[in-house]
């Protein structure tokens, strides 16, 4: 998901790929061979990672922000 300022949250962290493809068990492969992270661990956490929007709050331009805050506003009214 994306858009002009509007991302879709990161995964949840067991999720991300550097811990999803298990790179870390090369560092010390004797204590993390057995570990393992999947989807469904967390069933929670996952639903509401999905639900997650960031916004973008380093605009230069004030009145660019307050238009955006504002249609974003307006769209989530129209679905609610």
């Amino acid at each position: 998901m994306g858009g002009d300022g509007y991302y879709a949250a990161w995964s949840v962290p067991y999720l991300e790929p550097v811990i999803a493809e298990r790179v870390f068990v090369k560092r010390l492969p004797s204590i993390y061979e057995d570990v393992k992270y999947e989807e469904g661990m967390c069933p929670v956490a996952e639903k509401v990672q999905k639900q997650i929007m960031q916004v973008k709050t380093n605009y230069r331009d004030l009145d660019l922000a307050k238009r955006k805050a504002e249609i974003l506003y307006q769209l989530i009214k129209k679905y609610s």
